[in-house]
């Protein structure tokens, strides 16, 4: 456990990015808004994109301290972040997504909590950039706790002392999705603090379209079985087997129902696809999570 920290020298905020033309704009002018007196940088990681997003983020290095840095050797998000931070300069390393809108406070607040910190958090807010359909998976009171066993700081919130993420080795590129909650469940295997910074307040945007929440449900699902299958000897609890039938009972009886609300359509394919995920991720990793 490290002692408490003083003020960065520089924080360095890592922006990964992947055909992300649509709203990178709209993060990169929230980032220009921050009212963080110390000194900071921004490096967008773009992980091989078509559409122009790396000559979007260089057009705003006339108005904010901004490189771009090729993250394409590999994609997924835990290359790019890693690849992003490893390219940074600053002392704490600070993590958002292109496709969100930072609050002006955002970085200034996880500076604050992360003099008392390994990593830090903040929560999410849900209703300025999408529609009632989906709602929110997270009251942002708290960090929230990932399958019934240990707090999660969110990717697209989260900052990182450099030397953390050293020893760490970074983030566990064999994860393609929930690689923040990998790497938070093993930063407190490892007897090191998480910090929430309520203030630190970030604008989430939800997936557009069925298919896409389907999809995004699925990889999220197959990836818990990765997790227990790492986790169990540190105490993750299995899910419980007999629940699966019971779940997969209910899904086909709010059928009909989810029919009648975009809302209620939307839960019900992400929470299909969820299922789906772990019954192949069960397969995949030999375990069983469902």
């Amino acid at each position: 456990m490290l002692e408490n920290r003083s003020t960065p020298r520089l924080v360095s905020v890592v922006v990964p990015a992947r055909n992300a033309v649509g709203t990178l704009a709209e993060q990169l002018a929230a980032l220009r808004q921050q009212d963080y007196a110390g000194a900071w940088d921004v490096v967008v990681a773009d992980n091989g994109s078509t559409d122009g997003t790396a000559d979007l983020a260089r057009r705003w290095a006339a108005t904010l301290p901004l490189r771009v840095v090729d993250a394409s050797a590999q994609r997924g998000a835990s290359f790019a972040r890693n690849h992003g931070w490893r390219s940074a300069s600053g002392d704490l390393i600070a993590f958002c997504d292109a496709d969100d809108v930072v609050a002006p406070h955002w970085l200034g607040g996880l500076v604050e909590a992360a003099r008392r910190a390994d990593l830090v958090g903040g929560p999410y807010e849900f209703r300025r950039l999408n529609t009632a359909a989906g709602g929110s998976w997270w009251n942002g009171e708290s960090l929230p706790v990932g399958l019934h066993f240990l707090p999660f700081i969110v990717g697209g919130n989260l900052a990182v002392w450099a030397d953390v993420l050293a020893a760490l080795g970074g983030f566990n590129e064999a994860y393609a999705r929930q690689e923040d909650v990998e790497l938070s469940w093993r930063a407190q295997c490892a007897s090191l603090r998480l910090g929430f910074a309520s203030d630190a307040v970030v604008h989430c945007r939800y997936r557009r379209g069925l298919l896409s929440m389907a999809r995004q449900g699925y990889h999220d699902g197959f990836t818990e079985p990765h997790l227990y299958r790492d986790f169990r000897a540190a105490g993750m609890p299995p899910a419980t087997a007999w629940r699966f039938p019971r779940f997969v009972g209910r899904l086909v009886m709010a059928a009909p129902g989810s029919l009648t609300s975009r809302t209620r359509r939307a839960l019900w394919i992400r929470n299909a696809g969820v299922q789906l995920g772990r019954l192949a991720g069960s397969v995949r990793y030999r375990v069983l999570y469902l």
